[in-house]
């Protein structure tokens, strides 16, 4: 059976279809007959009424206002509205604002107010203005940051709409739930506290308290007036008593505590006058009426003796001024003895009242009630006034006049730190836009399981700035001296530290080891954070410093005797309005608004008092204070340094020159830093080197010449009193100073230079050998030779060499190690060079040949050679090709014949063709003519033109290839099977030959470096690379091969040489992916360099935890540090 509504539903939706339906924000749909009452609606078109301006009807059953039929009625679409022109308007956006008024169907609540529509920014306003067009939006001001809004922030509302918890409404308003926006503990869901004010903004006060009734007592004898109105408070008002005993409230002397007296009055208030029996009386030593509560005296005497009065209560039985019912002075004491003055009087004792209070401040030696903050003794109108969060005159300004104290130049709401970068040993770290970002490397197996500077825990390395978790906002950062921790300071005045926590530094209280980054407990309102060796000092926006960590030698300027070890969480020190913190090793320095310095622990503190705690420094006012170094044992490197209008001075252990003072002596007081000129903007102190940056843009730095710190390639281990300028460094505006590591603010960027091997450059370099990495200053390489510690190429007809200086193996003389290539002195254009280990020679265009190093150099002289000596060719002539090996060279001459010199020694068995073992020039090696040469460690190997192979020298491994071994031949001999050969690659105790595509190799097999897999020696050649090989060279343990466009590597792999993962050993020949763009390759003993497209050259290899062989890589000196 159909139902009736159903049939209703068809007839509807028919006459829907036939007549169509009309739009518009009006009611005008097609009308059916209405539904019977008995059947509840199911759609909205079951409502609709066909009328346009009383608006479209819903189907709501059970809604408020719906009838039996479950229809709500709707609403009018506009103001003015007639079912023939329905809402007849003309301009539907009056005020121009973008949004239609109501009338047209719009959402513009006022269209006649270009200020209100939907979207727009709503305001907190006095009027109640609805900006918005959402009356639950009243605007987000929050003066007092407690997260509520004002409820001063309103709109006038129709009705009282659900908004949300942001707001309230009510009373034709929506409002902010904030009833205080001046005082952040005045909000919703505070606790309510006894204080006759709201502090959850409920509107009731001090709800859920006990209360109680108190009386008038206004004698202030501890008793309320007999028959007065109580006053209901949960904590008994100032004036006011708990109980209503008193029968006379105006006298003081009467009470129910007061001994009757013989006096016509009723003193102890029980009825009876001067009634007889015992009386008791008090001792009243200062005359003034009131007797000592604790001393009675009973009699039946009805007149008190002579010292004693009738009533006690008397709180200072020294003062007559002081007794119940006296006067209170603002003077810090509880004049009438009612146990509620004194603190409320001045309770930081500065002698200043605050400005409530209720005591007399006319009488004479009253304290002025005129003090804004009476929890802060620094806090008053005779304070002067320095760069804090504190109004410390109260003249109701902040800060006024003390930018200048501040080392940045700007105060804001106290000297915020602006130390964005800081730098350890191996480890640095600075702020980014994220946050603190470190980088560096960590490979103390011992500590580094317990963390590191880094943020991370376990040995890792980190060749660029790395975010360090935990620390989102920072802006200030410091890295502890020797790299076991560093502390970031958050915009909110947080602070974070990580690393180790041997002795507390993390500043949690405790010595266990933490995860990443975490919070320092017990400080808020940082401004700056430094770090010691094994303690962390904090500065807040009160001007109050802070210190935790490990209290030995008084670092933490807490007191005690310096001998005091143990751990120590965050502790105040006794110091006020300090706007500056510095740390060097295990001192710190703190700059007072006014220029004083205050210095404590270790030995160097700068002044003459207890280093356990702060000692004032003599020292004109200071601007600015930086310092650096570290301590090893009681060896204190350290230097701190102070700005003051004549200029810098400095303190401090350092015996380099460190402290700018034109000489070596260390400094337990301030010197003048007078080497480093006038007009200096930056100073960046440290222990073996200071750095100062001028005016100019440019850098110099005094110091110990070692490690590149000084700019400079040599080590020299000379101390530089007079300071040197840093090439490559311009424009400059800051400068920062680590153990191996210097770097120069230049704004965008930061340019680093100093020991080249560091991790703690962050340029992104490795600049530890595990991956390419370009050499210093080359970019017209046409040949590079690494050896066992150092290098040498040809760059732009220039020879150039670094690394170990022994045996003037530099050719620069001096003996002296060279962090990056230096010029070999060489009479003319080199188009050869050839090295190995402390040897080396080049061919220049004239054929002359030109040796330096260890052993004979050619010139008719034996012994070592520290620069460049001329071969003496008289015999020979000119030379196509040079050849070295350990301590002997050969050349070919233009007719092709060799020629052999140096020295017979261990490392030349039997390569030499002289007969006495020595030769002091060239000898020839007759009978043979060759195209090319090769030589290795002790052996020589000749290529002819016929393309067969000849060697002479030691055999010891069968290196010669004639199919014995242990017989060395002082004349070349064939290498059997060697045939249709294009090159040569020699080693030590071992020869490979290219013949095509094919590489082989014979001799000694230890570290599998012929290539084929075993470690047992061969007389005779066995296959490497069986095809695809285009060029070839090998070092004295290990050999490289061009294979198609890629590298291939086998043998020693020493320090890693053949870029692969470890520096184990490769058996067979495999590819190195990371030296594929190498367009000509060569490899030494533990290093391997290239030559790029470009001509630049990348090394990689060397590498050694202890970086004892740090020269071996020719690395850039300078790297620029961008930090994210």
């Amino acid at each position: 059976m159909v139902s009736p509504m159903a049939v209703r539903i068809g007839v509807r939706w028919a006459l829907t279809f036939a007549l169509g339906v009309v739009s518009g924000c009006g009611d005008d749909a097609v009308v059916v007959p209405g539904m019977d009452g008995s059947v509840v609606c199911s759609s909205d078109l079951e409502c609709d009424d066909g009328l346009f301006c009383n608006g479209a009807e819903t189907c709501e059953p059970g809604a408020s206002g719906s009838d039996a039929n479950g229809c709500v009625p709707g609403g009018a679409p506009c103001a003015a509205c007639t079912e023939e022109a329905r809402c007849a308007v003309t301009d539907c956006d009056v005020d121009r604002d973008g949004a239609d008024s109501v009338a047209c169907g719009g959402d513009d609540c006022d269209d006649d107010d270009p200020d209100r529509f939907p979207g727009n920014a709503e305001v907190c306003d006095a009027a109640g203005v609805d900006e918005d067009c959402n009356p639950c939006t009243v605007g987000s001001r929050d003066v007092d940051g407690d997260l509520f809004i004002d409820a001063a922030c309103f709109n006038l509302t129709d009705g009282s709409p659900s908004c949300g918890s942001d707001v309230q409404s009510g009373d034709g308003r929506v409002t902010g739930r904030d009833c205080n926006d001046a005082d952040d503990t005045i909000k919703p869901g505070e606790a309510e506290s006894c204080n006759l004010v709201d502090e959850d903004c409920d509107g009731d006060v001090d709800e859920g308290l006990v209360r109680g009734e108190y009386y008038p007592d206004e004698d202030s004898d501890g008793f309320g007036a007999a028959g007065s109105s109580p006053t209901i408070a949960c904590a008994r008002p100032a004036g006011m008593a708990d109980n209503d005993f008193d029968c006379d409230d105006e006298e003081a002397t009467t009470s129910p505590t007061s001994a009757d007296v013989c006096d016509g009055v009723d003193n102890d208030c029980d009825t009876d006058v001067d009634e007889e029996g015992m009386n008791t009386y008090y001792r009243d030593a200062d005359g003034d009426g009131f007797g000592r509560t604790d001393q009675p005296l009973e009699t039946l005497d009805c007149l008190p003796p002579e010292g004693y009065a009738a009533s006690g209560g008397d709180c200072d039985d020294d003062a007559d001024t002081r007794f119940p019912g006296a006067p209170e002075i603002c003077n810090g004491f509880d004049d009438d003895c009612n146990m509620v003055a004194g603190s409320s009087e001045d309770a930081d004792g500065d002698g200043h009242s605050p400005l409530g209070a209720t005591c007399d401040d006319t009488a004479t030696g009253a304290f002025p009630k005129d003090d804004c903050d009476d929890t802060r003794p620094w806090v008053h109108p005779d304070a002067t006034e320095f760069c804090s969060a504190h109004d410390e005159d109260c003249d109701g300004t902040f800060e006024e006049g003390t930018a200048t104290q501040c080392a940045s130049g700007t105060c804001d709401a106290g000297c915020a730190a602006t130390q964005r970068l800081d730098i350890g040993i191996e480890i640095a770290c600075g702020i980014g836009t994220a946050g603190a970002y470190c980088w560096g490397e960590e490979d103390d197996a011992a500590t580094s399981s317990d963390g590191n500077a880094l943020g991370t825990a376990g040995s890792v390395y980190l060749s660029s700035p790395t975010f360090v978790g935990n620390t989102i906002g920072a802006t200030q950062v410091s890295v502890a001296p020797v790299d076991e921790a560093a502390c970031a300071r958050l915009a909110d005045g947080t602070l974070r530290c990580w690393g180790v926590n041997y002795y507390g530094e993390l500043g949690d209280g405790s010595d266990a080891i933490r995860a990443g980054a975490v919070p320092v407990t017990g400080i808020g309102g940082a401004l700056e954070v430094v770090a010691g060796q094994a303690y962390v000092c904090a500065r807040t926006d009160e001007g109050r410093v802070w210190c935790w960590g490990w209290r030995s030698e008084g670092r933490l300027g807490i007191g005690g005797d310096v001998s005091d070890t143990g751990i120590v969480a965050p502790t105040e020190l006794e110091l006020e309005g300090i706007v500056e913190l510095a740390t060097a090793a295990r001192t710190t320095c703190a700059r007072r608004y006014d220029g004083a310095v205050f210095c404590w622990g270790g030995v160097f503190t700068g002044a003459t008092g207890s280093p356990t705690t702060p000692s004032q420094v003599a020292l004109p006012p200071v601007s600015r204070l930086r310092g650096g170094g570290r301590a090893r044992g009681f060896d204190y490197t350290s230097v701190m340094c102070a700005e003051t209008a004549s200029g810098w001075f400095c303190w401090g252990g350092s015996t380099t020159g460190s402290l700018g003072q034109g000489n070596t002596s260390s400094a337990p007081t301030p010197v003048p830093a007078s080497a480093f000129g006038s007009g200096i903007v930056d100073l960046a102190p440290h222990g073996e080197v200071s750095c100062a940056v001028h005016a100019d843009g440019t850098v110099s730095c005094a110091g110990l010449e070692d490690k590149a710190r000084l700019s400079t390639p040599f080590e020299t281990s000379m101390d530089r009193t007079t300071p040197v300028v840093v090439d490559g460094v311009a424009g400059a505006v800051g400068a920062h100073c680590g153990e191996h590591v210097c770097c120069a603010d230049l704004g965008d960027r930061y340019r680093c230079w100093g020991l080249p091997v560091s991790a703690a450059y962050g340029d992104g370099l490795a600049r530890n050998g595990h991956e390419p990495d370009p050499a210093h200053g080359l970019d017209a390489v046409t040949e590079v030779h690494p050896v066992a510690e150092g290098g040498c190429a040809i760059d732009g007809g220039e020879v150039v060499c670094w690394g170990d200086g022994d045996q003037g193996r530099l050719g620069v003389g001096g003996g002296l190690d060279a962090f990056y290539p230096v010029t070999v002195p060489l009479p003319g254009t080199a188009v050869e060079v050839a090295a190995y280990d402390d040897r080396a020679c080049a061919r220049l265009m004239d054929g002359s040949i030109h040796c330096w190093g260890n052993g004979a150099p050619g010139d008719g002289t034996t012994a070592d050679a520290n620069t460049p000596r001329t071969v003496l060719a008289t015999a020979m002539g000119t030379a196509s090709q040079v050849v070295v090996g350990c301590s002997q060279s050969c050349a070919l001459d233009a007719g092709g014949t060799a020629w052999c010199w140096g020295t017979a020694d261990a490392c030349t068995s039997g390569a030499t063709v002289c007969a006495d073992g020595d030769c002091a020039t060239p000898e020839a090696v007759p009978g043979h003519s060759f195209e090319r040469l090769a030589m290795g460690y002790d052996h020589v190997c000749g290529l002819k033109t016929d393309e067969t192979v000849w060697c002479w020298g030691s055999n010891f491994f069968g290196e010669l290839g004639d199919g014995t071994a242990g017989t060395d031949s002082p004349t070349p001999v064939q290498m059997v099977g060697a045939s249709g050969v294009d090159e040569l690659a020699l080693g030590r105790g071992f020869s490979c030959v290219r013949d095509g595509g094919r590489v082989r190799c014979v001799g000694d097999a230890a570290g599998f470096k012929l290539g084929h897999g075993s470690t047992t020696d061969s007389t005779t050649l066995v296959v490497a690379i069986g095809s695809g090989a285009s060029a070839l060279d090998c070092g004295p343990e290990q050999c490289i091969a061009r294979v198609g466009t890629e590298w291939w590597g086998w043998g020693g792999n020493n320090g890693g040489s053949l870029s692969t993962a470890t520096t184990a050993s490769v058996r067979n020949p495999a590819a190195l992916p990371s030296i594929g763009a190498w367009v000509q390759a060569s490899t030494g003993r533990s290093t391997s360099c290239g030559i790029l497209a470009d001509g630049s050259v990348e090394c990689i290899g060397n590498r050694n935890a202890s970086r004892t062989i740090r020269n071996a890589l020719p690395l850039p000196l300078y790297g620029d540090l961008v930090i994210p």
